[in-house]
């Protein structure tokens, strides 16, 4: 068994025991794991194709330079485009719900995350050197809120930024930043869980702030430890919605298989703002029930509107 199965088999072994979903995290973290054999097969064709050994010194990229081999999947701009790096997380999140005094019996929360990202700014002149180069991706977030036959259970899906900076050789710190929607499994109900203040609907907003310290413990892996606040919301779409606040203590790993051969960041650049005056015109439709945040339930429900530019 090599090192790096040892942590997949960790968070199974998790899933298994706390949530329901955990077909859906294991398919997750088997499609992270053939990715990332996909990356180490095509690196070891290049280091055959380069006749590169253990015993030599130049790096995969060193040779590559120096040679006049192209991949047919090259294109003329891969340079100025940049190569993409995918990073792969599962964490284990550990929680308490802030605003649930009033729910007897109720234990803490937990969470099975797991995250893609891929390196941003690699060329002159990206829009997102702006932002300080982050790594982009998408997070699936899978949680127990501790007590099953009031709060049940949600899963989440949102776009993730994520700022790594204090950087050492095996040491530094990342920031985490999403948001996107949620589903929960038992919302309110006035006739089968009127217990539930906190989410009335379904459908709603999921929303993370996070902030983590890693360390490299082997040249691909990382095992990082921090600290998430989440939220969710339905928006006052369906009554009640107090929202659900939780804070929570994390732990996980994080893979990085390399650079994906053959492979280039999307070309974003800055747009042209010194052309005069820019036209621009957007509409948005939303929900909204009018009431105060636990009632009066079924009440009525208007849509709201917006038009700007």
């Amino acid at each position: 068994m090599k090192s790096y199965d040892l942590p997949l088999i960790f968070f199974i072994y998790i899933s298994e025991k706390y949530f329901a979903v955990n077909r859906i995290i294991c398919i997750v973290i088997s499609f992270f794991s053939i990715i990332s054999a996909q990356a180490q097969i095509a690196d070891s064709v290049e280091k055959e194709q380069y006749n590169i050994t253990p015993s030599e010194n130049s790096s995969t990229d060193q040779k590559r330079a120096n040679s006049n081999y192209t991949s047919p999947y090259q294109s003329e701009d891969m340079n100025e485009r940049g190569l993409v790096i995918p990073q792969f997380s599962a964490n284990f999140l550990h929680g308490n719900i802030l605003n649930t005094n009033d729910i007897e019996g109720k234990n803490g929360s937990n969470y099975i995350q797991l995250t893609a990202t891929m390196n941003t700014g690699t060329q002159t002149g990206s829009f997102y050197n702006n932002f300080k180069k982050p790594q982009v991706g998408i997070t699936v977030l899978g949680g127990f809120l501790g007590k099953k036959d009031v709060l049940g259970s949600t899963i989440a899906l949102y776009p993730t930024w994520r700022y790594t900076f204090l950087e050492r050789n095996t040491i530094g710190i990342n920031l985490r930043f999403g948001t996107g929607f949620a589903w929960f499994t038992k919302p309110y109900n006035k006739f089968d869980n009127p217990e539930n203040l906190l989410i009335g609907s379904h459908l709603t907003n999921a929303t993370e702030i996070g902030l983590n310290l890693w360390f490299r413990f082997l040249p691909q892996w990382k095992i990082e430890a921090g600290s998430s606040f989440l939220h969710f919301s339905n928006g006052h779409t369906a009554i009640p919605n107090y929202g659900l606040n939780d804070v929570t203590a994390r732990l996980g790993v994080l893979y990085e298989p390399g650079t994906l051969t053959g492979k280039t960041t999307r070309h974003r650049s800055v747009p042209n703002m010194d052309g005069g005056w820019k036209k621009s015109i957007g509409v948005s439709l939303g929900r909204h029930e009018l009431a105060h945040s636990t009632y009066p339930t079924d009440g009525p429900s208007y849509n709201v509107y917006k038009l700007s530019g």
